[in-house]
């Protein structure tokens, strides 16, 4: 069934990153938004490397196929990319605590513009593959990290 055999590349491909987010949501540490950057740019690496995952995510950000075969995982994935939001929203509310980030910063606008910037990134990548991801990943995170820490966004 190709609805199975898509869910179970879906769940090898994204379980690590969620595994991650549940991770530094539950012990953000000391350095919240440093661990974040770090293994979002662990991640973006490991796209840009592993053609199993690449093909996993062409399909999720790509193909979409939400009223076909793959509907149910497609609409799994949606309720899973809300979860990672919400973690993602603790860990910046971490990195508040920690001093890393201004505490004025809305941490649901910022894990907002954040899983935006990644998703949006992957997509154009997957998209054109007319860049080195791998290579750029590092100066394109610190942008926009650079970014968050700046930021005068308000709750």
């Amino acid at each position: 069934n190709k609805s199975d055999l898509f869910g179970a590349l879906c769940e090898r491909a994204t379980t690590p990153m969620r595994a991650m987010l549940d991770r530094l949501a539950q012990e953000p540490g000391k350095t919240p938004l440093e661990s974040l950057k770090a293994e979002t740019l662990y991640m973006l690496t490991h796209l840009a490397e592993d053609r199993s995952l690449q093909s996993v995510f062409e399909v999720l950000l790509l193909r979409g196929d939400s009223g076909g075969e793959l509907a149910d995982v497609i609409a799994r994935e949606e309720k899973n990319s809300a979860e990672c939001r919400a973690r993602l929203e603790n860990i910046l509310q971490a990195a508040i605590r920690t001093g890393e980030l201004p505490r004025q910063i809305d941490t649901q606008m910022a894990a907002i513009a954040l899983k935006s910037f990644i998703c949006g990134l992957m997509r154009q990548w997957l998209q054109t593959r007319d860049f080195d991801l791998a290579k750029l990943a590092p100066a394109m995170l610190d942008i926009f990290f650079a970014g968050l820490v700046q930021s005068r966004l308000k709750s």
